[in-house]
């Protein structure tokens, strides 16, 4: 997944390891979906590069609030 061609929200920083969160506003990698009710599923979309691999995790904005999304990403990061 290539970050430039979204848009960059914020940087974090998970025991050490530099994490990116991005926006797709222009749907450049699908979309945009819809739940059954017609709202646009608003996601955000995570990278970040651990022991020489690169990783992408998409969480959904309606359903998950930006501190639970904090919470599972520190677990899949110091996950062994």
């Amino acid at each position: 997944m290539n970050g430039s061609q979204l848009t960059l929200i914020r940087e974090l920083d998970i025991d050490g390891i530099g994490i990116s969160a991005y926006k797709d506003d222009n749907h450049v990698f699908g979309g945009p979906y819809y739940y059954n009710n017609g709202n646009i599923i608003s996601r955000t979309y995570y990278i970040w590069k651990q022991h020489d691999i690169y990783y992408t995790a998409y969480l959904d904005d309606n359903k998950l609030t930006k501190e639970r999304q904090e919470e599972l990403l520190k677990a899949f990061i110091l996950a062994p």
